[in-house]
């Protein structure tokens, strides 16, 4: 609990309270980076079916505790313990870093291409006859297929940016903790679990002690 407390910047009584937390992967089917599924029990088998997958960017964190207002400290708390993690710091850099590049390329590709557009109009200018005559389609066709490579850079551009902007830090939350509408640690949870369970568990001593003679018997006989 001591650990615990450190690690995520709660005060021990706080901690006390906290019967769980634990991380699970979410499941992507068909591998279009859509989540579908998430594995609590870590029992998905994702190794039989190639179109299946863990998400490597994001998972689910389920806290399991006594007082549910304690959500938001616990929540601050989990968030702070990874962007302590050094090596999560340096790897955020190194995304940050490569984006930042790839987006100065991407001006420079961009102003290239425009420059390109520009010189092959004033080409094709040139070449238009004053009075009738031939017109030259080819280098009008040249200029078309310029735009279609200057919109996917743009496109490229702004996915970037938008990563920058809204992923900037080691950790975005997508989905806030929800409290869940029924208590599951009321009357109805021992009623329902723990009390059938020491029942069995009760009657299961009484017949072993009830035949515990004939049990003995069949023990050392075999």
């Amino acid at each position: 609990m001591t650990a615990l407390a450190e690690a995520i910047s709660l005060s021990p009584a706080q901690v006390k309270d906290i019967l769980d937390i634990s991380a699970a992967w979410i499941i992507d089917k068909g591998r279009d980076g859509i989540p579908d599924q998430v594995d609590f029990k870590n029992k998905y088998d994702v190794f039989s079916d190639s179109l299946v997958v863990r998400m490597q960017d994001r998972f689910n964190i389920r806290v399991r505790t006594i007082i549910p207002k304690n959500l938001y400290a616990i929540r601050n708390g989990i968030i702070k313990f990874i962007n302590s993690d050094s090596l999560f710091q340096q790897r955020n850099r190194v995304r940050l870093r490569q984006n930042k590049e790839l987006l100065t390329r991407l001006d420079y590709d961009i102003l290239q291409l425009d420059s390109l557009q520009k010189v092959i109009i004033k080409e094709t200018e040139k070449r238009q006859p004053d009075r009738g005559g031939q017109m030259i389609f080819l280098q009008q066709q040249n200029t078309q297929l310029v735009y279609p490579d200057i919109y996917k850079l743009h496109s490229q551009k702004q996915s970037l940016e938008q990563e920058r902007d809204l992923y900037r830090d080691i950790v975005t939350i997508l989905s806030e903790f929800t409290i869940p509408a029924k208590r599951i640690n009321g009357g109805s949870f021992y009623a329902i679990k723990i009390v059938p369970a020491f029942f069995i568990i009760t009657l299961l001593i009484l017949i072993v002690l009830a035949n515990r003679k004939k049990l003995s018997e069949i023990y050392n006989k075999y």
